[in-house]
Order: C-alpha cells, then structure tokens, then sequence
C-alpha cells in the first residue's frame, strides 16, 4: 500500500496498492524497496511471497504514487532487494540468493530509469552461503542476505548483509564493490 502524509507523519491516508497479487491465494508482495527516480517514476522492487521461481517483480508509479503497474522480472532471482541510486544516475539493486548450490548474495547495475533489469549482468558478491559439501537433497536454511548498500565515493559502493555461521548462527559482512 502507499500511504501519504500531509502533516509530517503524524496521520496517514491511502494513496493505492502498489502491487496485487494476480492470482489471489491469500499471500500477496513483501520486503518492499522504493526508489524515486530522476525521470520521477518511483519504483518498488518486492518479493512475491507465492513465487515458487522465486523472481524479484517491480511496481512503477509515473503519477506519484497514485497509480501503480506491476511486472514481473523473469530470469531475475532473488529477495530481498535494495535498490540506491548511484551518484552518476545508475541504481545498484542487491539482493539475497537462496538457492543451491550458490546461494549468497548478488547485484546488478541497473540504468537510470530502471528498464531492460534482466539484462543487466549479475554480479555474484558471495556464492557461499552453502557449504560445498552440502548435500543436495537437503534442504538449505535460507535465512541470509537482507543486504542494504550505500555508495562510499563515486565509483565505489559498500555492500552490508547478515551471512551464515556455523557458530553464532549468522554474523554482519560487507563487500566494497567496484563500479
């Protein structure tokens, strides 16, 4: 849902649904991430809680929020997402990948406007959230990623995101990406 605020926060009113399930199950979109644009569009990358495949999908609003038009990214996986736009107008979009057997943590460097995603090349952060020795007809625990990200200096990003550990059961990890 997009909400609007004329008092600072203070109350709240509906603007529209950003994005509803096309084939209704009772389950519908999570793990929002909203990006304005410099076209003015704002986006919203989210995961689809009934996507056995697992895509990331993408809502567009041209009209501030009042409307919104929903797709599905085909051959993009993955969720959580992050999208920050960078200083020389790209978006970086990172994301968590539970899949084996290289389930870890990706990105891709998206254009201005956010058009043609599935064509932007995957970046692999991490691919090692799986011991290699796993074996593969059992289940992974797919509770990683959650990345977020900020760009440090032009050119040059910083990725945060929580990881696997034998021991403590998860831990705090970072890549410094070149852009």
């Amino acid at each position: 849902m997009c909400l609007t605020s004329d008092d600072r926060g203070r109350s709240f009113s509906l603007l529209a649904p950003v994005a509803q399930n096309p084939h209704p199950k009772g389950q519908g979109f999570d793990e929002h991430s909203f990006l304005r644009l410099a076209s003015g569009d704002i986006v919203s990358f989210h995961r689809a809680t009934w996507d056995i495949q697992d895509a990331v999908w993408l809502s567009r609003s041209r009209d501030d929020g009042k409307s919104w038009q929903l797709e599905r990214l085909n051959g993009v996986i993955g969720h959580p997402t992050k999208a920050v736009r960078l200083a020389d107008g790209r978006i970086l979009m990172v994301y968590g990948y539970r899949h084996f057997p290289r389930a870890g943590v990706r990105a891709r460097l998206l254009n201005a406007d956010c058009r043609d995603i599935a064509a932007a090349p995957e970046i692999i952060l991490r691919d090692d959230a799986v011991p290699a020795d796993h074996p593969p007809d059992q289940g992974i625990n797919t509770d990683f990623g959650y990345p977020d990200a900020v760009e440090l200096q032009p050119g040059v990003a910083l990725v945060v995101y929580y990881f696997p550990d034998s021991v403590a059961g998860c831990r705090i990890e970072a890549n410094r990406l070149e852009l």
